[in-house]
């Protein structure tokens, strides 16, 4: 879901049913959603999940946590 920091919306971009997807399947739909909002002008300023474990892939430790990442369609970074 989509939702303005400045105005009065809520978008829903999409509804998977993710029970059987694997970490980088998620990180595949996710980043074509950004990449879908960015073609049409939405600058997307934060992601948030909800925090289960199903939504981490590989091995994830605290020295390889990102604060902020780049965004897919954004080329210069």
């Amino acid at each position: 879901m989509a939702e303005t920091i400045n105005g009065h919306w809520k978008l829903l971009c999409g509804y998977f049913l993710t029970d059987c997807l694997m970490g980088s399947e998620r990180a595949n739909i996710t980043e074509q959603c950004l990449c879908k909002l960015h073609d049409i002008g939405v600058h997307v300023c934060s992601v948030t999940c909800d925090g289960p474990s199903c939504n981490l892939s590989g091995d994830l430790s605290a020295s390889r946590l990102e604060i902020l990442v780049p965004h897919p369609a954004d080329s210069s970074l």
